[in-house]
């Protein structure tokens, strides 16, 4: 079967199997493993929304779901509600996962495989300092700096846990279920623990199996902008305004356009020169100092660093404003770009931090161009005309 059938039987679990459906029409669509993957994916969506709506609108009516249970402090209404979410996205990945495997809905099962260890490498090889940085791949936000810094295939595989458990920490903190955060991290820590006692004791190097199927980071970065685009395209083929649609075009449209601007950044840019230490970059406030360098430097390599902190910066500076205090949950969205670019500030100086990459280009593009850099890139090669910046 053709990779686009694949790659579209996946992605319908992403809420775009009832679009899928109602493009019957349509030869991008119409693909029997398309249209069975896109029928179960609504099933699935349908389930679960009758079930949270049945379960809210009938679970007041029943007091003991109030009672908390000791110890833990959680009620059981929220352990009940918790558990339906973490099974609803169990099941949303499993499919996609099955379907872009080339399995059909009919031959799909519910295995153990999810369950399984493999020992990876043996541990017995390894130094103390090797095994301290394998471990720390668990650590929230610190895996960030170990995984880019210290690249290997236990890193490659723990890193993503890592990353999971992070954003998963983030999202508990800023929504204050200080609950269900308590049982997690203890839940957590004693996964880490596990895996820690394994190595030094026993000498294994454990992961669960589904870890290589999850993505990176940069990764997931690529294929949310690419599903950005495709979601769009696919509005566009539904409504006859596009003929063809196909996400793994998407996805290595982009991946080609960042492959070009870090080519053109490496060859315009080419000064390291800079006042002070560049590690001032990332810390906001102090980092406006930087601003006369951002607009007069036109060879500096830290010309996309600064131009995105100096976003965090404002960025820090409006939610302060608006949330009329200094200690509010909310700057915890910015400790993902001040890892990210802590571990990418040697390797990689032109790296893009996930939305705030995107916030500088949309600002300067409503500034027409005035202060743009990438303006400059485009006088320098005509090559730049196939790279697009808006994502």
């Amino acid at each position: 079967m053709d990779n686009k059938v694949r790659v579209n039987a996946a992605i319908s679990y992403l809420f775009l199997g009832e679009l899928f459906l109602l493009a019957k029409s349509n030869p991008n669509f119409n693909h029997p493993f398309i249209r069975a993957h896109s029928k179960n994916a609504v099933k699935i969506h349908l389930i679960f929304f009758v079930s949270i709506f049945a379960y809210k609108y009938f679970w007041g009516f029943f007091n003991f779901l109030n009672f908390q249970i000791p110890v833990i402090q959680l009620s059981i209404n929220t352990i009940i509600t918790t558990a339906l979410f973490l099974i609803f996205t169990f099941m949303l990945l499993r499919w996609a996962y099955k379907a872009n495997s080339w399995i059909g809905v009919e031959d799909i099962k519910i295995g153990k495989d999810y369950l399984k260890m493999e020992s990876e490498l043996m541990p017995w090889k390894l130094t103390e300092t090797q095994k301290m940085m394998y471990i720390s791949s668990y650590i929230p936000f610190i895996w960030l700096i170990v995984a880019g810094k210290y690249p290997s295939e236990i890193n490659k595989y723990w890193s993503k846990i890592g990353w999971l458990f992070s954003v998963i920490l983030v999202l508990l903190i800023l929504n204050g279920h200080s609950d269900i955060l308590l049982m997690f991290s203890f839940l957590y820590i004693c996964y880490v623990v596990y895996v820690w006692l394994m190595m030094i004791i026993h000498t294994k190097v454990i992961y669960n199996l589904f870890t290589k199927n999850i993505p990176d980071l940069s990764e997931v970065y690529i294929y949310f902008r690419a599903w950005f685009w495709y979601f769009l395209d696919s509005i566009g083929v539904i409504f006859g305004k596009k003929e063809e649609v196909s996400f793994e075009n998407e996805k290595n449209k982009i991946i080609r356009k960042d492959k070009k601007f870090l080519e053109l950044a490496q060859e315009n840019f080419t000064s390291a020169s800079i006042a002070f230490s560049n590690k001032i970059i990332f810390i906001p406030v102090i980092n406006i100092i930087y601003i006369p360098k951002y607009i007069f430097d036109k060879k500096s390599i830290y010309t996309v660093a600064i131009a995105q902190w100096l976003i965090i910066t404002a960025s820090l500076g409006a939610i302060y404003y608006f949330a009329e205090s200094f200690y509010t949950n909310l700057q915890m969205i910015l400790i993902f770009p001040i890892f990210l670019w802590i571990a990418n500030l040697d390797s990689n100086p032109f790296y893009k931090i996930p939305i705030i990459f995107e916030i500088y280009v949309l600002l300067d593009s409503l500034t027409f161009w005035i202060f743009s850099k990438f303006k400059f890139l485009k006088g320098k090669k005509n090559e730049v005309k196939e790279v697009s910046f808006k994502v």
